[in-house]
């Protein structure tokens, strides 16, 4: 390297031209000078182009030629000519070999990037002390060799040094070019720099008398940084930002002199190659926590790796003939009509996919039909895609097809099955996204939309499997969306007696719930022997001749997974690292400095690292499409001539980082795996992957402007990652909307909460707050349906004050209505009275009728828990008075249901059953499932209040099997259990109700927890487990007082009554007294008579026959006024035995 002042220079600033000076004794020299004449040490000159120590006397270099500077300044000219080579020299001396070039020929390609770094912070003990006591000329050659020798021992471990900072250096392992085992490099280079510093303070001892030992203090931390150049061409810097460097310094602050601190990041990927000691946990300026700090004592026997994995191309199928032995048994046994699921199970790069493929092979020549469907990992929250995937493969629909011949491929495909194509074409068409599918000018609940679907696919598999044996597999089941796994669960329930097989494949992460299946069979891939994984090397090798160090050292870093295997060989000859002797494979350079990354992510960076600059844009332009990307899309995206473009995804195929599927041009390309995409994707700085989304959305509506509701999904995921709020906005409402309209509530949900915090980041217009209002109150449905109306009535009491300083009594009202709903779930059924009125009345004035409805239908049902049934008749005529002016068959049903249940509270049987029977009619006409399932949960309750035991199962039955949404499910578990219970199935009937129970607790549903707790304790009573009957009724009767359900208080004082008659008649006066008034309060003619009944047998018990006769009497009157049924004659046969007595 150049010399100023006739020393090394310790700074990459403009060199100064002066007189030579001898390195050790700073004395003045002559420029024809071989030896200082003060001290006699040898002179050398550094050459700055190859870097070749010359004698001091050349002035040119003995390697190259380059000519070197002299005492003399040199003119302009000669400075501007030399800057380059004069550039080079200052950034080669921070460098190892050939990282230099590579910053300063393809700056551009590190400009600007993420990548996981270790930094490592060195700094000088005592340096102010020492300063203090020696002269300016005695410190600087002192501190000049501490630098030379840092320097140095970072290059050893080819770390980067990437700063001198006063007394010490920064340094970075893993940028700008990723590098094998980082974090133990750089420990390994600290060592190193301990003992080196040992063995100079020794060498000071008899120059400096007493001067006190040299010792470093060395900080290191692991973790992710931003790295690039900065500057202009006269001033190259290579730099990394981030809080690892930051964390790095404070490790450097905490460490003692000539001791090592690291954090936990770096102990835990270095655990088991060194000892180490725990510090413990110290608080560091920035951290609100302490951290975890270890100081590492000594090298140990190393020990790799890997955190990220993956799957590669053709290699020999080693491993797992077992298992694909069983498979085959698994489609002998399909084969006659013995349906068969299988679990491939196993950690990323196994080997899940190759077996599956080499399954598929075996069976190519067999008379069975093969479908697969993948998940995505982009995918879990696009409603059905697996399913969608595996439509599009069993019809050969093509992207970008026209909607006409969607149509025609569907229809054609359910001819071929002779599936019913009424009851399919129109379900498969809405999950396609075509817009003529058909459903959505229908009147049909989510609900009986989603039981369609997933009745639609059931259909064409099973008359699939009617032709031929089926096989269906589904890969990568730890990325599923909610709504593909509940149609796994029933495809996986009508399996048995068909000819289908079954196969998923899935990350132990992932948990299942069909293991217990008699048809189920787990098989857990095991990883590779050494044998096996030797022979894997010798085919990727292409040689059987591997030398035995060569063997060892990749035996030891792939642990056995046929990725590691393949990722790490294909690395090591990309880098050049293995060299050919005859046919013999050996390593060919000494292993401590091979740059090969230590993690499988590593790996990837350094093959991507690799490629030419275009290459490189291309796949991390493609990354950011996600796992899969067509032809179509990329070409738009990238704006290459087809002929650049064909030869760039050559390249990338070549390089086995892509593969193509399908026929140009319609291919469809995929990285080999998901952590590729993954690593080239985290690449990327986060301006840079908000500007390619947003130009991916762009690309798509463009490319597919005639069929976007296809894509509202993958359109929202993009947009929603770029600076393009207003687009994401905007489709993440119509995914929100599309959710809803088949039922997948959980993704509908997700789509509300994305948009939602989106919103939090627009300015607090006008504008802007109508329409977050307007998003909160469209989402009702949603969270009825999740019953998770707690959360919701959080946020729209957040956004009351909002709404109200909008000015838009519509919205308003709107919001109110949404509000009651949730009171009311909540069991505030006196507070959600007053909100839904106020709902009502502003609905009316801003004009706003559907709403007005909603909240007068809602109303019926507060007063009716309330126990003021009058007033549920006076809201239903308020309701049907808004449905003149705009009819919602929702309401009409829901209003002629309440007033039902009204009726059955006050006896009125034939009213009852009037309403309910009218309400099922209504909902069956427009074919709306859960309006379905409502009617008939209420037909069956007045059924069953009315003492018509067979007619209350028997609906409760119907509606049971219909239920689809976890709150239909519910309350038509609580009606049906009921029913059981009173006609003397009580187990079957508890455990229906238990399970209801549970679904409306975690829900905070009250308005479903008070009923079902009261009847809940009346099956115990019937079933005769009076301690079980009489903790619930007490939980039941606490709640209905506290919450005002006065029916429900007094049905829990009339059952205590029963139970108290035998074991504490004090009590059971108490009860039925208070039971009897809550009746006559609220006009509840039906139970005051059941409580007419028990306070007559507590008379009769207690020998007072004059009251109990009277009391069983009245009883008897009103049940036969009602038509009560089954009670009169247990009534009649008592008066019956007191005459007689």
């Amino acid at each position: 390297m150049p010399m100023k002042n006739g020393r090394r220079s310790s700074s990459p600033e403009p060199e100064t031209w002066a007189a030579m000076k001898c390195l050790k004794c700073d004395s003045d020299i002559s420029d024809d000078a071989k030896f200082c004449g003060k001290c006699g040490t040898k002179l050398e000159r550094i050459c700055p182009e190859c870097n070749l120590p010359n004698p001091a006397t050349n002035r040119f270099c003995e390697e190259c030629g380059q000519r070197f500077s002299t005492g003399k300044a040199p003119s302009k000219s000669t400075q501007a000519a030399l800057s380059d080579a004069d550039n080079f020299a200052k950034i080669q001396k921070y460098l190892p070999q050939g990282i230099a070039e590579k910053i300063l020929s393809q700056r551009g390609r590190i400009e600007g990037e993420r990548k996981q770094v270790t930094v490592m912070f060195c700094d000088l003990a005592g340096f102010t002390s020492m300063s203090e006591r020696l002269d300016p000329e005695e410190l600087y050659p002192i501190m000049d060799q501490v630098q030379e020798l840092l320097i140095h021992k970072v290059h050893d471990y080819e770390g980067v040094v990437n700063k001198m900072i006063g007394d010490g250096i920064m340094a970075l392992f893993g940028a700008p070019i990723a590098l094998e085992d980082a974090p133990q490099r750089a420990l390994r280079s600290a060592f190193s720099i301990h003992r080196e510093m040992t063995k100079y303070s020794d060498s000071l001892k008899g120059l400096q008398g007493d001067l006190p030992p040299l010792r470093m203090r060395i900080g290191i931390h692991t973790g992710p940084v931003v790295v690039g150049t900065i500057g202009n061409d006269l001033r190259v810097e290579f730099t990394a930002i981030g809080d690892t460097v930051n964390l790095a310094s404070r490790m450097e602050g905490l460490a003692d002199p000539g001791t090592t601190y690291v954090t936990e990041d770096t102990f835990k990927l270095t655990e088991g190659m060194f000892l180490f000691e725990a510090i413990g946990e110290r608080a560091v300026k920035g951290r609100s926590k302490p951290i975890k700090v270890y100081r590492p004592i000594a090298a140990s026997t190393r020990r790799t790796r890997f955190d990220v994995s993956t799957e590669r191309g053709l290699t020999p199928f080693i491993g797992k003939e077992r298992e694909l032995e069983l498979l085959l048994d698994g489609l002998q046994r399909t084969k006659s009509r013995r349906g068969q699921a299988f679990s491939i199970i196993a950690e990323a790069g196994v080997g899940k996919s190759r077996l599956l493929y080499e399954f598929r092979k075996l069976v190519a020549n067999e008379d069975v039909t093969f479908l697969e469907g993948k998940c995505l990992s982009y995918s879990k929250r696009t409603p059905y895609h697996l399913h969608i995937d595996t439509l599009k493969a069993n019809f050969n629909i093509l992207q970008g097809e026209s909607n006409a011949e969607v149509i025609r491929k569907v229809r054609k495909g359910i001819k071929k099955v002779k599936a019913d194509e009424d009851s399919t074409l129109p379900y498969f068409l809405e999950l396609l996204s075509v817009q003529e599918a058909g459903i959505s000018s229908t009147s049909m609940s989510p609900g009986e939309k989603k039981s369609r679907i997933i009745g639609a696919l059931k259909q064409i598999i099973l008359k699939g499997s009617e032709m031929r044996p089926l096989i269906l597999a589904y890969e990568d089941l730890h990325w599923i969306d909610k709504s593909s796994e509940e149609v796994l669960k029933f495809i996986l329930d009508s399996i048995p007696g068909e000819r289908v097989l079954l196969i998923f494949t899935y990350r132990p992460e992932y948990i299942q719930t069909w293991g217990a299946k008699t048809y189920h069979n787990q098989l857990t891939l095991n990883r590779l022997s050494n044998r096996e994984s030797l022979k894997m090397v010798s085919h990727l090798l292409q040689t059987n001749v591997i030398d035995r160090n060569l063997e060892e050292f990749i035996l030891e870093k792939v642990e056995g997974i046929p990725f590691f295997i393949e990722e790490f060989t294909k690395s090591l000859e990309n880098l050049k690292i293995i060299k050919r002797d005859n046919d013999k494979c050996q390593l060919s350079k000494d292993i401590r400095t091979i740059s090969i990354p230590a993690t499988i992510q590593d790996i990837i960076m350094a093959r991507i690292d690799a490629l030419p600059e275009e290459v490189k844009n291309l796949l991390q332009l493609a990354s950011a499409i996600g796992r899969e990307f067509n032809h179509y899309l990329i070409k738009t995206l990238t704006g290459f001539e087809e002929h650049d473009l064909l030869s760039h995804l050559s390249f990338l195929k070549d390089s086995e980082l892509i593969y193509e599927r399908g026929i140009y041009p319609e291919s469809t390309y995929i990285f080999k795996h998901a952590l590729t995409q993954e690593v080239a994707y985290k690449s990327l700085l986060l301006k840079r992957r908000k500007s390619i989304h947003e130009e991916i959305g762009a690309a798509m509506e463009a490319l597919y402007s005639e069929r976007l509701q296809e894509h509202y999904e993958l359109l929202a995921y993009h947009y929603k990652l770029s600076a393009n709020s207003e687009k994401a906005l905007e489709y993440l409402d119509f995914a929100n909307q599309k959710a809803k309209r088949i039922n997948a509530m959980e993704e509908a949900k997700v789509y509300f909460d994305e948009a939602a915090i989106l919103l939090d980041t627009l300015p607090e217009s006008a504008e802007n707050q109508q329409r977050r209002i307007s998003l909160l109150v469209n989402q009702g449905e949603v969270f009825y349906v999740l019953l998770k109306t707690a959360e919701y009535y959080k946020l729209l009491s957040n956004h009351e004050h909002m709404a109200s300083k909008l000015g838009n009594q519509a919205l308003l009202g709107a919001l109110y209505s949404r509000m009651g709903n949730c009171e009311h779930s909540n069991g505030e059924f006196e507070k959600a009275i007053k909100t839904s009125s106020k709902a009502a009345e502003l609905c009316a004035a801003g004009g706003n009728t559907e709403d007005a409805g909603y909240a007068y239908a809602w109303l019926g049902w507060h007063y009716l828990y309330s126990g003021n049934f009058e007033q549920v008749f006076i809201a239903k005529e308020n309701l049907l008075r808004m449905l003149e002016k705009q009819f919602n068959l929702g309401w009409y049903v829901r209003g002629l249901c309440v007033a039902s249940r009204a009726h059955m509270c006050l006896g009125n049987w034939q009213e009852a059953l009037k309403d309910a029977e009218k309400a099922l009619q209504v909902a069956e006409e427009s074919t709306d499932n859960s309006y379905v399932v409502f009617a008939i949960w209420t037909l069956s309750m007045a059924h069953t209040w009315r003492g018509d035991l067979v007619s209350g199962v028997k609906c409760g039955e119907r509606g049971f099997n219909k239920a689809v949404t976890p709150a239909d499910k519910a309350w038509t578990q609580r009606g049906l259990g009921w029913a059981l219970c009173r006609s003397g199935d009580s187990e079957r009937g508890i455990e229906l109700m238990t399970a209801a129970l549970e679904i409306f607790k975690k829900g905070q549903h009250m308005a479903g927890v008070i009923p079902t707790t009261c009847t809940l304790g009346e099956g115990y009573w019937l079933s005769g487990e009076d301690d079980k009957a009489r903790e619930k009724l007490e939980e039941g009767l606490e709640m209905a007082e506290r919450c005002g359900a006065r029916y429900f208080a007094g049905f829990a004082q009339r059952l205590l009554g029963e139970i108290a008659l035998q074991t504490d008649p004090t009590r059971a006066w108490h009860c039925f007294e208070k039971s009897i008034a809550v009746f006559k309060q609220i006009k509840a003619e039906n139970e005051l008579a059941h409580a007419y009944a028990g306070y007559g047998r507590l008379h009769l018990q207690d020998n007072r026959v004059t009251q109990a006769r009277k009391y069983l009497t009245m009883a008897l009157e009103i049940f036969d006024r009602l038509g009560t049924l089954r009670e009169p004659d247990k009534i009649k046969e008592t008066l019956t035995q007191l005459a007689e007595s």
